[in-house]
This record gives C-alpha cells, sequence and structure tokens, in this order.
C-alpha cells in the first residue's frame, strides 16, 4: 500500500523568494524585501531581476531538498531514492507554460526523471483508491473540483473497482477562478444576512472587503482543506 505524507516548507511558497533567490547578505539587510513582478513576469527584488523560471526553479529546488531529507529519514529497508519527479498542473496551464515549468525542473536540478500531469487527474487518482466501487459493482461516478487560486477546474470521472479512474468530462475555461470567487462572496453574504442581520450591498466598501477575505480564504484553500473567515469590525 503506498502511504503518502505532505509537509510544508516556508520556503516554498513566494514569501520565500528572498532567500532563495538573493544572497544571505543581502537577505539579512532587508528580510522583508518586498517581491514585486513587473509587466513581463520578470521578478524584482532588492532591485536584482528573475525570470519566471529562476522564481519557480527557487521554489522546486527547495522543495527537492526538503522531500530528500524526508526520504533520507525513512525506514531501515525502504526506498530512500526519488526516481521520478510528478509536477501537477491546472488543466488550463497551456504547452508553452508548462515548457517552462520543465525548464524551471532543470533549474531545480530535478533532472530528466519530470512528468507534468494536469492537476485534476492527479487529485482523482488519489482519490480512487479509497472511493471506488466494490468489486463487482458498476463503477462510481464522482464530480472533483480542483480549487487553485489561478484556476478552478472540473471534471466527472468514474472510479472502477480496479485499475486507474477514467475522466468522463471536464470544464475550465467556463469555470474559472473569477466564478468561484462569486460564489464564495454570496454564500458569505447569505450568511452574513441570516445569522447576523448584516446585509452586504453590491459596489459597496463591505462587498470590496468581504471579496478580499473571499480571495484569502481561496489562497489558503490550494493548500489545506480548512479556512476560517474572520471579519472584525465588520459592521461599522
Amino acid at each position: 500500500a503506498a502511504k503518502s505524507a505532505m509537509r510544508v516548507t516556508p520556503l516554498s511558497g513566494i514569501s520565500g523568494l528572498p532567500l532563495l533567490l538573493a544572497n544571505k547578505e543581502a537577505y539579512d539587510r532587508a528580510p522583508d524585501a518586498g517581491v514585486e513582478v513587473d509587466e513581463e513576469g520578470a521578478v524584482n527584488i532588492n532591485g536584482e531581476h528573475f525570470c519566471a523560471q529562476q522564481c519557480l526553479g527557487a521554489m522546486l529546488a527547495s522543495m527537492r531538498r526538503h522531500a530528500e531529507r524526508a526520504t533520507a529519514s525513512a525506514a531501515p529497508g525502504a526506498q530512500t531514492e526519488i526516481s521520478r519527479w510528478v509536477l501537477a498542473a491546472p488543466p488550463a496551464v497551456g504547452t508553452n507554460a508548462k515548457a517552462k515549468l520543465l525548464d524551471a525542473a532543470a533549474v531545480a536540478g530535478l533532472g530528466e526523471n519530470v512528468d507534468v500531469v494536469d492537476s485534476i487527474d492527479a487529485a482523482a487518482s488519489v482519490y480512487a483508491p479509497t472511493h471506488r466501487a466494490p468489486a463487482g459493482s458498476p463503477p462510481k461516478k464522482v464530480l472533483i473540483v480542483d480549487v487553485g487560486y489561478a484556476f478552478t477546474s472540473a471534471g466527472v470521472y468514474e472510479l472502477p473497482s480496479e485499475g486507474a479512474p477514467v475522466r468522463k468530462s471536464l470544464a475550465h475555461a467556463v469555470v474559472g477562478a473569477r466564478d468561484l470567487d462569486r460564489e464564495l462572496h454570496k454564500l458569505l453574504s447569505d450568511d452574513l444576512q441570516k445569522k447576523h442581520a448584516c446585509k452586504v450591498e453590491l459596489r459597496t466598501k463591505a462587498a470590496r472587503r468581504l471579496m478580499d477575505e473571499v480571495v484569502k480564504a481561496k489562497k489558503i484553500l490550494s493548500t489545506i482543506a480548512q479556512a476560517t473567515v474572520e471579519l472584525e469590525c465588520f459592521g461599522e
């Protein structure tokens, strides 16, 4: 049976870029340096410019080192070498972006043993082993929604009693991140009115503030399964 574990390292995200990309002396001088992105997608940190592949490569390299340390501490007799790296990207990501992802993988030192798969297919593969149909039964049909910060995808899959899940349909062009923002905003607005008699009017400061909190919550939900929305002094 396969076992999986998720570990989060602070240097895997955008907030860790100043330390990952700048030299230690520069980071010590300005540990809270802001990360700016120009119109061409280049990142500016303390006056130094880095392309997208360098930034993503730095984060992937941090993840690689973290994964290698984790496997090195495995139980005696367990496989400690990572033979293949699998990168999951949203289905909406095009060929050009996937090529840049492979460039970043090379920068990270992942070598040639790298696969780029659709993130929603990856989610279905992880979900299937513990939720597949019983032996002799028709395949289960499930809807899987992959919620990311920039992209949201939805797919219908059949989970047979044996073998890999089968994708029956996929939607990402019409199920965008902004659509999810609006639905979450409406859900919270209705909840506020029902529980606290607080009506959030459209195109008001309160509505914009609620949307900001929705976006923050969605960022959290793209990495973990639960998020809390806090609205201090919202009625003032």
